[in-house]
């Protein structure tokens, strides 16, 4: 007995070693080469609890955070810069801000404690020096033989690059050609990218000095957060776009923007504060948020040595409606629009109530009697809206206005995430949505609204929630297996369930019954064949709510204490775990 316990014991260890060792650890960051998934830098174990990377480089501006593997667990430190030592917050927590460098690290998945450690630079150390630079700049380098530093402002003057631990100085013409042993290198003020190739056998050594591109990117007409608009400079120190149309894409009704260097997120400039409207001011570039703006045509002015900026409104703003009332909440809704005439606002939440539209800084408003459509004047009566999620167009010149009930989809691997046609669910009431005989393979997926991405729910449980569970924003992607599925989605509570109508079938074959069914009372489960282990009712957000346990062909559950709404029976036989959806009047 004791020899089949201690071989209990060392199979358990194992399985929890092999377990911890399926977690994949890494850094990412623009320290470490950019925000990517997983990070640049990966850590291994030995024994799937403490984690750890010897001799590697910091770069860029030394931002970092660690990642178990998603970004939900991904982390940063409580306060900034947290380092060289500190404990990670999943999920959260700010960006740890690394010297420049290299070094060790480790990091325990347990207790989320990290500490970095000098390393040792197997290369020979490249600065910049002079140019009006405050300090010697450190170049990176992978090889020991090409070396770079991007996004080096000067105030102007001569410049060299030196050796450290040498006597070794080059310097040259502006802004490129081969060294010149002892020369100095004329800059002028600006902010430029910096390349240097060390002497080899091969080839004499040569460097050049390359205008930085500074650009906008953000939620913005033409961009998306895909595509930078660049800005243009004559002297790379002060970068402008004239005439500059800032208009939100998608459902948004703001511009939301960053602006930074070389198309890619080493350097990034934001503001403070995140949502709140700035159109002058000096940026930052450590946990910089985005800045937001109107709609509207703007002259954008940037001192990439000062980081002062400004946005210049030229062309006069389109009206400002907003959607106002009890149906809507405290707080009025302000549609978007690209022209001052048509106006939307996707995927509006509204209780039963009334609603009209308002024009900001004016005495118009729009309402009638009609739903869910009409054409509003100024003194028709509130429009009488019923509880729903809505697709709201307004047009202004006629005051025609209409609430359809938005489309909900689901989407997923099963179709190669948009390559084809989502799963689009019906509804008779705007909340409730549903898609009855699914045929569906192992897949992952997420229920989306309108069929694009700006608004989409996976579980709120990692791992998901599966058949029934809770949608959330963070999104986790729902786990579900093969199977033909009745789909539910309430799109106010988000609530989701996945009912298998084989599961379903397979008990009518063994003269299984639910009765009654729905129930003031009490629900009485029967079957003829296995007998019924145990019986969970879950309700529509995912939690248990009655647990018995039985092992008859008769179980009856009293439901009377429960509130009206629709439930789940979990329903566990020595053969399988089937899902029965129920009714409490």
């Amino acid at each position: 007995m004791k020899l089949k316990l201690r071989y209990l014991i060392v199979a358990m260890l194992f399985s929890c070693f092999i377990k911890a060792q399926t977690v994949s650890v890494s850094i990412t960051g623009t320290g470490t080469g950019g925000w990517n998934q997983p990070g640049a830098v990966a850590l291994t174990s030995t024994d799937g609890v403490t984690y750890t990377k010897t001799n590697f480089e910091i770069v860029g501006d030394g931002n970092m955070k660690f990642s178990e593997g998603s970004w939900t667990t991904t982390g940063g430190f409580a306060t900034a810069p947290g380092f060289p030592s500190g404990t990670v917050v999943l999920n959260g927590g700010a960006n740890i801000v690394g010297t420049l460098g290299f070094w060790s690290v480790t990091y325990n998945i347990v207790t989320k404690d990290y500490a970095f450690t000098p390393g040792v630079n197997p290369n020979s150390i490249i600065k910049i020096n002079g140019g009006g630079l405050a300090s010697d700049v450190q170049m990176q380098t992978t090889t020991g033989t090409a070396y770079y530093k991007k996004s080096v402002t000067f105030s102007g003057g001569d410049a060299k690059f030196v050796e450290d631990g040498t006597t070794n100085q080059w310097g040259g013409a502006f802004p490129d050609g081969p060294v010149v042993s002892g020369q100095l290198i004329p800059v002028p003020a600006g902010t430029f990218n910096a390349y240097f190739v060390k002497n080899t056998q091969s080839a004499p050594a040569e460097y050049i000095f390359e205008p930085t591109v500074v650009s906008m990117i953000g939620n913005f007409v033409g961009s998306g957060w895909g595509t930078d608009i660049d800005l243009t400079t004559t002297d790379n120190v002060n970068f402008t776009k004239t005439g500059w149309v800032a208009t939100p894409q998608g459902t948004d009704i703001v511009v939301h923007l960053k602006i930074r260097d070389n198309h890619d997120w080493t350097y990034q400039f934001g503001v403070l504060t995140a949502n709140t409207e700035a159109y002058s001011g000096t940026l930052i570039s450590v946990n910089a948020q985005d800045l937001t703006i109107a709609p509207g045509t703007y002259d954008v002015a940037f001192n990439r040595s000062t980081s002062v900026y400004s946005f210049t409104l030229i062309g006069i703003p389109n009206p400002v409606i907003n959607i106002s009332g009890s149906a809507i909440g405290a707080t009025d809704v302000r549609l978007g629009t690209t022209d001052g005439e048509a106006y939307s606002k996707k995927s509006l939440s509204c209780v039963a109530g009334t609603a009209k539209f308002i024009e900001d800084t004016t005495t118009n408003q729009w309402s009638s009697s009609s739903f869910p459509s009409g054409f509003g004047t100024q003194t028709g009566s509130l429009i009488p809206l019923t509880e729903a999620v809505y697709n709201v167009n307004f047009t202004k010149s006629t005051g025609a206005y209409s609430f359809d009930h938005i489309a909900v989809s689901v989407i997923g691997g099963f179709n190669n995430w948009g390559g084809s046609a989502d799963i689009d669910m019906t509804t008779t009431d705007g909340i409730n949505f549903t898609a009855t005989g699914q045929l569906l393979p192992a897949t992952e997926l997420k229920f989306r609204d309108n069929h694009d991405w700006s608004i989409s729910f996976g579980s709120t449980a990692t791992p998901s929630a599966f058949p029934i569970g809770t949608g959330g924003g963070s999104n986790t992607n729902i786990a579900v297996p093969a199977g033909t599925y009745n789909i539910a989605f309430n799109r106010n509570t988000l609530a989701y369930s996945f009912t298998d109508l084989l599961a379903t079938n397979g008990f009518a074959s063994s003269n299984f019954k639910v009765y009654p069914n729905p129930t003031s009372n009490n629900w009485t489960f029967t079957t003829t064949k296995s007998q019924i282990n145990s019986i969970q009712i879950v309700d529509m957000l995912g939690k248990v709510v009655v647990t018995k346990n039985a092992n008859s062909n008769e179980v009856t559950v009293d439901a009377s204490s429960l509130n009206s709404g629709i439930y789940f029976a979990r329903i566990a036989t020595a053969s399988a775990i089937e899902t029965v959806k129920l009714v409490k009047n």
